[in-house]
C-alpha cells in the first residue's frame, strides 16, 4: 500500500513519507482495574514493520530500611529507599510496622525518614511487609 500526501507527520525523524519509518502505530495493553491482570493488547498500525514494545515490567519494587539512629531527643530516625516510586505516588505512614513506638513518616517519591518514638524501654523495631506498596506495573 502506498501512503501519500501526508503533512506534518513526525515520528522517528520521518518527514512525512514512509521511506524511513516501516512502522507508524500504537499499541495499548487494556488492564483489569481490580486485580491489574491483562485483558488483552490492541495494535493499530499503518505499514508493513513490526511495534518493538519493551517487555513488560515484572519486577517488583524494593525498599531499603536504614538502621535506627537516635536522635538525642529520645528518637530514633531511619532513612527508606523505594527503588522505584509507589503506585500513584503512595507510601505511607500506615505502611509502616513497628514494635515498641509511634512512628512518623516524613518524605515523597523515593525518598522517607522514619521518626520513631519508644513507648516503654527495650527493643524498638521498623518493617516494612511484604506486598504494602506495589509500583506503577502492579508489581
Amino acid at each position: 500500500t502506498v501512503v501519500e500526501n501526508i503533512t506534518r507527520l513526525v515520528q522517528n525523524g520521518a518527514d512525512g513519507s514512509f521511506n524511513e519509518d516501516t512502522y507508524i502505530g500504537f499499541a495499548f495493553t487494556l488492564k483489569d482495574p481490580a486485580g491489574g491482570l491483562e485483558a488483552g493488547q490492541h495494535e493499530y498500525k499503518v505499514g508493513a514493520g513490526t511495534l518493538k514494545l519493551p517487555p513488560p515490567d515484572a519486577t517488583p519494587p524494593t525498599i531499603t530500611l536504614g538502621a535506627l539512629t537516635a536522635t538525642g531527643a529520645g528518637s530514633y530516625t531511619s532513612a527508606i529507599t523505594l527503588s522505584e516510586p509507589a503506585a500513584g505516588n503512595v507510601f505511607e505512614q500506615a505502611d509502616l510496622t513497628v514494635g515498641n513506638g509511634t512512628v512518623t513518616l516524613a518524605g515523597s517519591g523515593t525518598a522517607f525518614t522514619a521518626t520513631i518514638t519508644p513507648t516503654a524501654d527495650g527493643l524498638v523495631t521498623l518493617n516494612v511487609a511484604a506486598g504494602k506498596f506495589t509500583d506503577a506495573a502492579g508489581n
